[in-house]
């Protein structure tokens, strides 16, 4: 711990302390239980005054900045349909414990999702700018 501790007020800028819970499952273990990760960073410009930073592992070489903000951009919309779904449709949390009624609960509220969707969308009587709301 001590040794851990004085490499990264050493060296800030290449060691880092990752929490003790945290599994390395998709790495070999180590006897000194140290493990170079390249991390490379990559800003974004998404206007004058708004940049996103993003963390990769990804090769330099086989995927420039460029490549990672569209993958970023494709990545971003399934990931706000996922927020969307979790919340609008009461996932976030389950009443059941048993897998078998988690999945019936899930498929349960997805029915009921699409089948209010496909009402409400057939209805060319919603009014502008007003948006349904599923919860």
């Amino acid at each position: 711990m001590k040794e851990t501790r004085a490499l990264i007020q050493k060296d800030p800028e290449r060691y880092r302390w990752i929490q003790p819970h945290t599994t390395f499952d998709y790495i070999r273990s180590r006897e000194d239980n140290r493990y170079d990760l390249p991390i490379k960073i990559v800003r974004i410009k998404l206007s004058d005054t708004q940049s996103e930073t993003i963390l990769t592992n990804l090769p330099r070489g086989r995927f420039p900045a460029e490549t990672i903000k569209e993958m970023y951009k494709l990545r971003w919309a399934i990931e706000t349909s996922f927020k969307e779904l979790k919340y609008n449709i009461g996932l976030a949390s389950m009443h059941s414990k048993k897998q078998n009624l988690i999945f019936q609960e899930i498929f349960a509220k997805l029915t009921i999702y699409n089948v209010i969707a496909m009402i409400t969308y057939s209805q060319k009587n919603i009014p502008n700018g007003k948006r349904i709301n599923f919860a």
